[in-house]
């Protein structure tokens, strides 16, 4: 089991040996910031519902404890979809960035705005190599004709707006 599922599975279990999940979370450095977020906030959620719960009497621990557990699971449902969700427009908006550098001709991970860039060293700006030329016609072409279109809007706006030279008067 990886540390990450370790992690949440002792969250999962209604929180039994809380500093168990603390201490692997300030032991695991590879965790993400997000999931290392969602899972501190889960817990910092489930102290507080711990404090309530031990003012209450303890007959009633076990369905509480229950409660809790269910709680923690709705919770971590939730995180997850939003984690899933997260990831899948990463995923979209990295296609959308290659598909639109190849049809600049440009780095896809830099846009040659990094020196250190393993793909180009910086040198992948737009234009450094041949676009693509489908993603071209299919991204760039549109933006440009419309730019040329409102150009000679603009510029035939202009010349209709000139007062007209007045002929001159014969005496």
């Amino acid at each position: 089991m990886s540390d990450m599922n370790q992690v949440l599975m002792n969250l999962l279990m209604g929180g039994q040996g809380g500093g168990n999940v603390e201490q692997m979370l300030n032991e695991n450095d590879d965790l993400d910031p997000m999931t290392r977020m969602l899972v501190s906030q889960a817990l910092s959620g489930s102290r507080d519902q711990a404090d309530d719960e031990n003012d209450e009497d303890e007959d009633d621990r076990p369905s509480r404890r229950r409660r809790a557990i269910d709680r923690l699971r709705a919770r971590f449902e939730i995180m997850q979809q939003q984690i899933e969700d997260m990831q899948w427009q990463i995923e979209e908006m990295e296609d959308q960035n290659e598909a639109l550098a190849a049809a600049l001709g440009a780095c896809y991970l830099c846009w040659g705005e990094d020196s250190e860039c393993p793909e180009c060293q910086g040198k992948g700006k737009p234009g450094s190599i041949l676009p693509d030329r489908s993603l071209f016609r299919k991204w760039i072409l549109p933006a440009v004709r419309t730019a040329q279109a409102a150009a000679q809007q603009r510029l035939k706006h202009k010349t209709d707006s000139k007062p007209k030279p007045e002929e001159p008067k014969n005496a």
